[in-house]
């Protein structure tokens, strides 16, 4: 496998510092990101992005369909990554298809957008360029068996995985909480992602806390939601 050569690298982290200093903060790259798909933004979906560039490490996103909060929290990942290339970032959604929906727009951003090239992986020396496991360039992303970005859905084999950030979405769903004893199995489910989620390295090797992130829309009275905050 052949890996990039000192003086390319250095070029592709200069790129990647251009792009840090045009976008510091999260909606402006959001605004360009919808942009891109050929939307505008509202300002409720801006409102969520600065909740989850200034919000706390564990925190919720509700909203009512058609505010794109998932389309959003993957700009937000993609915008983590710009930022710190090494970060590990775990999809996590009621089924496998759903977590690889997300996971698809995330890669294919990345792979499409010209402003993001400098991330964009390399497969010829082994970089993962699938929705499931899918690496920023190994220049920027250093050593590390753990994928760049992954997903899975909330009953696929949990313990053993490892994120900077976890994005939770729609892991309840009808089908899963209908019962007192789906809700109490999904809940012991989901008591899994604090050992998943773990503390990153920035860029400079300054510590960067694990984030968990959950979007979602109650289905009961008795949402696995409704005792987060505790």
């Amino acid at each position: 496998m052949a890996r990039e050569d000192l003086r390319t690298a250095q070029l592709r982290v200069g790129r990647l510092r251009k792009l840090q200093a045009e976008y510091p903060h999260f909606v402006p790259f959001l605004r360009d990101g919808m942009k891109f798909l050929g939307f505008s933004t509202s300002e409720i979906q801006e409102d969520i992005a600065l909740y989850l560039e200034q919000g706390p490490d564990d925190l919720m996103v509700q909203a009512q369909r058609g505010e794109a909060k998932t389309t959003i929290a993957s700009f937000y990942a993609i915008w983590c990554l710009i930022h710190a290339p090494k970060f590990r970032i775990l999809i996590v959604s009621a089924g496998g298809k759903m977590a690889n929906e997300i996971s698809t727009l995330i890669t294919r951003v990345m792979l499409s957008w010209d402003k993001l090239e400098p991330l964009r992986p390399d497969r010829s020396a082994g970089d993962r360029t699938s929705v499931e496991a899918f690496d920023v360039h190994h220049s920027l992303k250093g050593a590390d068996k753990s994928p760049s970005i992954s997903c899975c859905g909330i009953t696929a084999q949990l313990p053993g995985k490892r994120a900077d950030l976890l994005l939770c979405d729609d892991v309840e769903s009808p089908k899963n909480s209908m019962t007192a004893g789906n809700r109490e199995l999904l809940l012991h489910l989901t008591l899994e992602f604090s050992s998943i989620v773990v503390d990153g390295v920035g860029e400079d090797g300054e510590r960067l806390p694990g984030r968990t992130i959950w979007l979602g829309t109650p289905q009961t009275g008795e949402s696995i939601y409704n005792p987060l905050p505790a």
